[in-house]
């Protein structure tokens, strides 16, 4: 939904499986702490390109940080499934 609402592919978008993936764990003072990072090919009625995404996974849950595509960011701060950062995805 988040990259839809963007409009940068057009009105239907659909991703590919994850060619690139890394993260990193920490522990601090007994926190662990996990960061995420994503990419995936990204389809759309318009266009295509290539996203990026990054989330850190800690106590608290799952922290969506950033998306972007073809290196340029995609803003998640607006309406989305329950009001969460959320990202339904379609294959």
């Amino acid at each position: 939904k988040i990259l839809t609402r963007s409009g940068r592919l057009g009105s239907r978008v659909e991703c590919g499986p994850v060619f690139s993936q890394s993260y990193s764990s920490m522990n601090i003072n007994g926190q662990q702490s996990t960061q995420v990072q994503l990419q995936f090919q990204v389809k759309g009625d318009q266009r295509s390109g290539t996203a990026s995404c990054s989330a850190s996974i800690g106590p608290d849950g799952v922290s969506f940080r950033s998306l972007s595509v073809d290196g340029q960011a995609i803003d998640t701060s607006g309406p989305s499934a329950g009001g969460s950062n959320v990202m339904d995805v379609e294959r």
